[in-house]
């Protein structure tokens, strides 16, 4: 037996260490969250007020929340170096930083859900269990904040409370796969016939599949580490960068708009009667069929309007 067991100091590999890890990708995914936030206030300045300031609130969180894990591990692994036994004593950020892990979430989240009720035209019931999961996230959230408010140890709380841990990513988890599923359903039927539209409609599926698997698969993963080994630190690791994804997501989602739209298409005829062939010259689209083409064309419109959920 080790000194370090002899004297009750918790193993620093699969503890401290892997947080340390978790907090440098997290700080990484940190800075391309910024360098998205930028893009999207030069790129969208006539955006509704509401938009960038919900931006703007997101990206203050997330920094929070960043600069409060770095703060915590200052405390333990520099502060506290020779000081080994402080580090199973909680301190506030311990306990605090997951709020401000779970409000961009919760903001994603529900950015999302909006988005499914345009699209739904209103169709609540496919919003029910969505939601459900994103404030019983929160709710959890909260109990296991006050839980580990009066923790005396941190080895303790992390194994004590890992069954509320457990459910917060089960939560995370749940909500992300109904959201993600739900919006695929509803690109998928709002199909015009139009080819092009239709390559759009299958890009935007693409892409939220691709979006939603990810931040799902994460809180899979944090979930199952979380179960496998309640004793460690590792699910920490993955947890500390849920937050990022989440608002790596949304401003991506955001930004995708411009992407989107690309040069003179099938739809632009459609609305206008003509387009560009790409080569400078004109094409006109026959008369004869620009009435029904205009009107799948507009409730294409309105279809990505809703998607991109602005007013």
């Amino acid at each position: 037996m080790s000194l370090s067991q002899l004297l009750g100091i918790p193993a620093l590999d699969n503890t401290f260490g892997v947080l340390y890890i978790g907090v440098v990708v997290a700080g990484g995914l940190w800075g391309i969250g910024t360098a998205q936030a930028y893009w999207y206030a030069i790129t969208y300045p006539k955006d509704p007020r509401f938009w960038k300031t919900l931006v703007a609130v997101i990206w203050c969180f997330d920094t929070i929340h960043q600069a409060m894990i770095s703060q915590l591990l200052y405390h333990y692994l520099i502060s506290n170096y020779f000081n080994p036994m402080n580090l199973d004593v909680p301190i506030w950020t311990f306990y605090i930083q997951c709020l401000f892990e779970m409000l961009p979430a919760m903001m994603v989240q529900l950015f999302f859900a909006m988005r499914i009720w345009r699209l739904s035209k209103g169709k609540w019931y496919l919003l029910v269990l969505p939601v459900f999961f994103i404030f019983a996230k929160l709710a959890l959230n909260l109990v296991w904040v006050i839980k580990c408010a009066s923790a005396t140890s941190v080895q303790d709380a992390n194994f004590r409370y890992s069954t509320i841990s457990e459910l917060i990513n089960g939560a995370a988890a749940g909500a992300d796969i109904l959201l993600a599923g739900t919006m695929v359903y509803l690109l998928h039927a709002s199909r015009t016939g139009i080819r092009q539209s239709d390559n759009l409609i299958t890009r935007l599926m693409t892409y939220t599949i691709n979006t939603g698997v990810l931040v799902s698969v994460w809180s899979i993963i944090t979930l199952i580490f979380s179960v496998v080994y309640p004793r460690t630190m590792i699910y920490g690791a993955f947890y500390f960068c849920i937050g990022r994804l989440y608002v790596n997501t949304f401003l991506a989602s955001l930004n995708a708009r411009a992407a989107l739209k690309g040069p003179s298409t099938y739809l632009e005829m459609s609305l206008t009667g003509s387009g560009s062939d790409g080569r400078g010259g004109k094409l006109e689209l026959p008369s004869h069929i620009q009435s029904d083409a205009t009107k799948q064309a507009s409730q294409f419109s309105d279809k990505m309007r809703e998607f991109n959920a602005l007013p």
